[in-house]
């Protein structure tokens, strides 16, 4: 009887291909993001940052990107009397466009 068997004898090597792709893809929309901020005194757009969650190594890769602005949520959604004007939104949108 024929049996057939996968074995994925180097985690580390695709954890971190994986570790850079995810990390492109913050950059990415980091980029994007800060292209389509308002700009007032430059403060929200120079907030945003990319952080990876984990490490090359790990199997699963987790990235984000954001800002600590209190003001952002408002930027992009908006508030009782104010439009917001999306950024981060339409960077995510942007990326997954590009990268699928």
């Amino acid at each position: 009887m024929a049996t057939s068997e996968f074995r994925w004898t180097n985690k580390a090597a695709v954890s971190a291909v994986n570790y850079d792709a995810v990390k492109k893809v913050c950059l990415f929309i980091e980029g994007d993001a800060k292209r389509l901020a308002p700009v007032d005194t430059g403060n929200l757009r120079n907030s945003l940052r990319t952080d990876m969650k984990t490490g090359p190594a790990d199997m699963r890769q987790e990235g984000t990107v954001g800002t600590n602005v209190e003001y952002a949520v408002f930027q992009e959604y908006g508030a009782r009397n104010m439009q917001g004007t999306p950024f981060l939104g339409p960077a995510l949108e942007q990326a997954r466009r590009r990268f699928g």
